[in-house]
C-alpha cells in the first residue's frame, strides 16, 4: 500500500509560488555575495568618473613600487607638520609594505596634539582603520576614519569626542584631511 498526500490543487500552486520565490531570493542574495567591495562602488558615478580617471595612473604607480594594482593590503600614513598622506602597499600581509606615493594634504586646521572633544578643530592623532566610504560626499568623495579610539575616548572630553573625521575633496576643512578633488579621485 502506498502513501500519497492529497494537497488541493489551489494549495499546490501557492507552495509552488513560494518556492521559487525563495528560489529566486536566494539567487539574489548569492550574486549580492559575489560582487567586489569595488564593484558595488562603481555603481556611483562619482566612484566611475574617479576609477576611470585615475586608474591607469594607479597602475603605473604601483607597477614601479613593485606591488601587483589593485593591491591586496594597503595602509595609510599622515603627518600633520608636513601635511602628507602616503600610500603603503604590499602583495603580503608576510612581507614589508611599499610606499607606492605621498600625497599633499592641502589644508590643516588646529595644532600639534591630539583631538580632545568635537568642534575643537583638531585633526586627530593616533590609528584608525576607515570604517565608512561615502561616494556621495558634500566634499565630492571621502571615506571616515575610526575615530574616536579607545585612547581618544580615555583622555578626550568624553560626553562631545566628535566622530565625523574624514579623508575627503575639496580643500576646506575643520579637523578632517582634505586633499584636492583630483587627489581623492586616487586615493578613494
Amino acid at each position: 500500500m502506498s502513501w500519497q498526500v492529497y494537497i488541493p490543487r489551489l494549495k499546490q500552486a501557492s507552495i509552488m509560488r513560494k518556492v521559487v520565490f525563495l528560489n529566486i531570493l536566494l539567487c539574489f542574495a548569492l550574486s549580492l555575495q559575489s560582487q567586489t567591495f569595488r564593484d558595488m562602488q562603481l555603481r556611483y558615478e562619482r566612484v566611475r568618473e574617479a576609477s576611470h580617471s585615475s586608474d591607469q595612473v594607479l597602475r603605473s604607480k604601483f607597477e614601479a613600487a613593485g606591488v601587483s594594482y589593485p593591491p591586496k593590503y594597503i595602509y595609510w600614513r599622515a603627518f600633520k607638520t608636513e601635511k602628507q598622506l602616503e600610500l603603503w602597499a604590499s602583495d603580503d600581509p608576510y612581507k614589508p609594505h611599499k610606499l607606492i606615493y605621498t600625497y599633499n594634504i592641502c589644508r590643516l586646521s588646529g595644532m600639534l596634539g591630539f583631538k580632545a572633544k568635537e568642534g575643537d578643530m583638531q585633526i586627530p592623532e593616533g590609528i584608525y582603520y576607515i570604517n565608512r566610504f561615502n561616494p556621495w560626499s558634500n566634499y565630492y568623495l571621502s571615506f571616515r576614519l575610526s575615530y574616536p579610539n579607545g585612547v581618544d575616548s580615555f583622555w578626550g572630553y568624553r560626553p562631545k569626542l566628535g566622530g565625523q573625521i574624514f579623508i575627503h575633496g575639496e580643500c576646506a576643512t575643520i579637523g578632517c584631511l582634505p586633499m584636492t578633488d583630483s587627489m581623492i579621485r586616487e586615493i578613494y
